[in-house]
């Protein structure tokens, strides 16, 4: 059974299914996970990152590259998606959710914080480390960079 996901990153999910509907893509990459952490309500993440090195403008311009170059073309097919609802998240995304909730685990919280899914997506594949190893940031850099940041 997964812990339950802080308020913080259930709103940092629905960023990243708005960014992937307001696309017309079929489903939420971890490149729109990255983009949604951008927009989490205490700035956490995003103060993070740009102390690495990756501020939210070249986060989304590094995106944009990775899928104007066809890293995502299977994600750019037209799909209706019902009213009320968003799209789902890519295999990446559910992998990035759980490698997240076992760092959450292992830090005995009970609830699954935007930053373990930040930690997550810099261990996993897809657009999001795409994105961030285009800006120069190796993961092994930039997760000691962000969870030192995150510590305190």
């Amino acid at each position: 059974m997964q812990l339950p996901l802080s308020a913080s990153l259930r709103q940092v999910l629905d960023e990243a299914r708005r960014e992937a509907q307001g696309r017309g893509h079929r489903q939420a990459d971890t490149g729109r996970l990255l983009l949604g952490l951008l927009h989490e309500p205490d700035g956490a993440t995003a103060l993070a990152l740009a102390r690495a090195g990756a501020t939210g403008p070249a986060l989304r311009a590094a995106l944009e590259a990775r899928w104007a170059a066809g890293a995502a073309e299977r994600d750019r097919r037209p799909f209706p998606v019902p009213a009320g609802e968003s799209p789902p998240l890519e295999v990446d995304g559910d992998e990035a959710l759980l490698r997240a909730d076992a760092s959450a685990r292992a830090a005995g919280r009970d609830a699954v914080e935007a930053a373990d899914l930040l930690l997550a997506l810099f261990e996993g594949r897809g657009p999001g480390r795409e994105a961030l190893h285009t800006l120069d940031l190796t993961t092994h850099r930039a997760r000691e960079s962000v969870a030192r940041h995150l510590a305190g």
